[in-house]
């Protein structure tokens, strides 16, 4: 505990403002550094590699204080905000109406602070993935969850249910968020431990009453039904605590949050975390940032586009008239895709210009990019306009007058090539008469500065005298030692220097106290003139929200274009009826690294074969199949044209997927606990509608368990659930299932024999493999003769 009878007026000061802010880093500004104090120093200099100093705050003793320059803080923010921490600024404030404990003191406030999920600057932000900040609730019993997750620049809100950790765990994945917040309690769920920035708080803060208040409040309404979320209090208890959270981090107004979105589990195709870990969606299992569907997909030219490209591929829709809004969208644009591209890709990322213009923490660069964006847009509309015939282009066109009005407005008040931040001279002169008459009145007293001084050289015969200015003495004249004997009795020594003295007088200071006052209303009036015109732009928000909204749209789906035509993707035919049938299917991201090499497969699933049993060689091709299908289906599932010659598929509601060995030894789960985890998860929530892959089973216990599980799981599927399903094995005894169970078929990878090698051929037939040929693999990989050969020879004692 701190004695703050012990602490010196300045630390008294920090103290009172730190107690607010004990949960982040206070950057407290003195002078020409920011200063951090006692446990907050010892942080940031381990964290940030600062020199560590000390210095006498108190009576008896000093404190540890760590400092970073006020000009290159934001270089240490950004450092700090990657490693998951948070910060408040605390400025010196010259404003009279702030007081502090000392009357001597330079008053102080906190003036934002900054924490990974609530950023709005581009340099701390990654433009190609949204930025979000998460909430969660449950009860004690950690099974029913209320999450919430928002993008504070864009204003997008969702909110939605999870039942049990791994589909919570699944979320996450989907979301990936920069910064939690939850419950104490929650320090026992592992996952969430892995991420950088995760806030633990009180159990108050979540409490009903209250943050029911918070969101009819925010929205101003009567009640929740409108957001369809009334009755269900965990998310009322999360998305309120998360709202109430970004309004005490952003000290300033959130209008543009306007409204909440309950994602409905039913209207998405559901995939847990290992299918999105597994199929790698986003993230390479290997590392290499190209063997992932993203990677192949995204061609998009705006970051709008690829961040939502990103956000339909971690929840494919289930909603049949939107992929057939898409596709009609994309057959619209196809001859014009490229000329399309080259006007989308002069956009930028108008998404979150408009957001930090309505959290006003935007720069006058914003409003210029904004300004270009608009003309850009302006141009589109009038080059497409009779050249495509899309409801989105009629959108923007029947608002064509809205959209010149802010090309106007911006092309007539803002300096086009004004360079610096938000801070003077950057409304066109002739805009404002009353602005462009104190323009006058302040230039011409900087001639009225300059005359004083050429009045004092002719007066003191001091040739060399000059006019200098600086914060601490404000405006003065500067003397060289060798004319000391020529300086007038009324000029007031301030400063004393080695080779100059420095002195004021009543004629000077009367000037500057002139100049000082036309800058002080000129800076009000501009700031004032400025805040006017962003209120124009945001009484057109709703309209502005639509407009980048249907350009990322069109900028995936002109990415859509670009990939079918570059990759020779095929447009898919959804059905009614609960089939895969499918002719030269290709795995996407394997076909981009091997190119023309890869050799495509068919599949049929219908009602008559749910299931089928594959077996063949280990690299036969048969992970990469299972894959290739589960990643069509999301692509077909997005919207996006398919890599294969003709595609007929029905509904799909949930991919789930058993694939890889893995333990999980922090939590105490060996490879065969964790598969029958898996397994027990497909069986508890696979439906008729749902695709799901299981490659290899019961390989961790002994063989005759293995195929009995392995049996009366393959039957309970077919038969009960009857997803459509593949089976990879390699227990060879279980292919005779198919003269039990007419719903199964088998099929296997072929290969050849060459030289006493093996071939692989990567096709799939229909019949089954009487051998795994693991030896021959093994071979095939480097495992050294000696131990083949001895293997060979274990072999045929087990055949004996």
């Amino acid at each position: 505990m701190v004695k703050l009878d012990n602490l010196t007026p300045i630390l008294n000061q920090y103290w009172s403002i730190k107690k607010k802010y004990m949960d982040v880093l206070l950057f407290y500004q003195m002078g020409d550094f920011y200063e951090l104090f006692y446990n907050d120093a010892e942080k940031i200099s381990s964290l940030l590699n600062i020199t560590l100093t000390s210095k006498k705050f108190i009576k008896h003793g000093s404190i540890p204080m760590a400092g970073v320059p006020v000009k290159t803080y934001e270089n240490y923010i950004f450092k700090l905000i990657k490693l998951g921490e948070s910060v408040a600024i605390c400025n010196q404030i010259f404003d009279e109406n702030l007081h502090s404990g000392d009357s001597n003191l330079i008053k102080r406030k906190v003036v934002r602070i900054i924490t990974p999920g609530t950023v709005v600057e581009d340099k701390y932000l990654n433009n190609f993935r949204d930025n979000f900040i998460v909430s969660i609730y449950s009860d004690k019993n950690l099974f029913k969850f209320g999450f919430s997750v928002l993008d504070i620049i864009s204003g997008k809100f969702y909110v939605l249910e999870a039942l049990g950790i791994d589909e919570l765990k699944s979320i996450f994945l989907r979301y990936d968020p920069s910064e939690i917040i939850c419950p104490d309690y929650f320090f026992s769920i592992n996952f969430i431990k892995e991420f950088n920035c995760v806030k633990y708080i009180k159990f108050c803060d979540f409490d009903f009453y209250r943050t029911y208040c918070v969101l009819i409040d925010h929205f101003n309404v009567n009640n929740l039904s409108k957001f369809g979320i009334e009755n269900n209090n965990y998310i009322i208890q999360s998305s309120g605590c998360l709202l109430n959270y970004i309004k005490y981090t952003k000290l300033v107004n959130l209008s543009h949050i306007d409204n909440i979105k309950f994602l409905n589990k039913n209207s998405n195709i559901y995939m847990d975390y290992s299918t999105i870990k597994n199929l790698e969606l986003f993230n390479s299992l290997s590392g290499n940032e190209k063997n992932t569907l993203l990677f192949v997909l995204d061609k998009t030219v705006t970051p709008m586009g690829k961040r939502m490209l990103k956000r339909w591929l971690s929840s494919p829709t289930r909603n049949i008239k939107k992929i057939n809004n898409r596709h009609m969208i994309i057959e619209s644009i196809w001859n014009h895709v490229y000329d399309l591209k080259k006007f989308l890709s002069n956009i930028g990322d108008i998404e979150r210009i408009l957001g930090r213009i309505v959290l006003k923490t935007f720069k006058i660069i914003d409003l210029i990019n904004f300004k270009n964006f608009l003309i850009e847009i302006k141009n589109l509309i009038f080059f497409f306009k009779k050249k495509i015939f899309l409801y989105i282009l009629d959108f923007m066109y029947l608002n064509i007058d809205k959209i010149k009005k802010l090309i106007n407005l911006l092309t007539n008040s803002i300096v086009s090539d004004f360079v610096g931040d938000l801070d003077f001279g950057f409304i066109s002169f002739g805009y404002n008469k009353e602005l462009d008459k104190l323009h006058e009145l302040y230039n011409n007293s900087d001639v009225e500065l300059n005359n004083i001084l050429l009045n004092e050289i002719k007066k003191t015969r001091i040739k060399n005298l000059s006019l200098k200015y600086n914060k601490v003495y404000g405006y003065y004249i500067q003397v060289h030692k060798d004319y000391y004997d020529l300086v007038p009795s009324y000029f007031i020594k301030c400063q004393t220097l080695k080779y100059f003295s420095r002195y004021i007088f009543s004629e000077l200071k009367n000037c500057e106290f002139k100049l000082f006052s036309l800058k002080k209303k000129y800076i009000f009036l501009e700031k004032k003139i400025l805040f006017d015109i962003i209120s124009v732009i945001i009484s057109d928000l709703s309209f502005l929200k639509i407009i980048i909204f249907y350009l990322s749209k069109l900028d995936v789906l002109s990415n859509f274009v670009e990939r079918s035509i570059s990759l020779n993707y095929k447009k898919p035919n959804l059905v009614s009826k609960s089939i895969i049938n499918m002719i030269n299917g290709r795995h996407p991201v394997v076909e981009n690294n091997i190119g023309l090499n890869f050799i495509s497969n068919n599949l049929f699933l219908n009602n008559k074969i749910r299931l089928l049993l594959i077996t063949g060689p280990n690299m036969g091709g048969k992970s990469t199949y299972m894959r290739q299908i589960a990643i069509i289906c999301i692509m077909v599932y997005i919207g996006c044209y398919v890599p294969v010659d003709n595609l007929y598929i029905g509904p799909i509601d949930k991919i789930l997927t058993r694939i890889g060995f893995s333990d999980d030894i922090s939590s105490g789960k060996s490879t065969f606990m964790i598969e029958m985890s898996d397994i027990s998860n497909i069986i508890n929530n696979a439906t008729k509608n749902s695709l799901v892959l299981i490659d290899e089973m019961g390989r961790g216990t002994s063989v005759k368990e293995g195929i009995s599980l392995s049996w009366s799981c393959l039957n309970y599927i077919s038969k009960k659930i009857k997803s459509l399903t593949l089976f990879s094995t390699h227990y060879l005894e279980l292919t005779s299932i198919v003269l039990y169970n007419k719903k199964i078929r088998n099929f296997y990878f072929d290969f050849i024999f060459y030289k006493d090698d093996i071939v692989f051929l990567y096709k799939i037939k229909e019949g089954f493999c009487n051998r795994s040929y693991g030896l021959n693999v093994a071979k095939k990989v480097g495992i050294p003769k000696i131990i083949i050969n001895n293997a060979y020879r274990i072999l045929n004692l087990f055949k004996t």
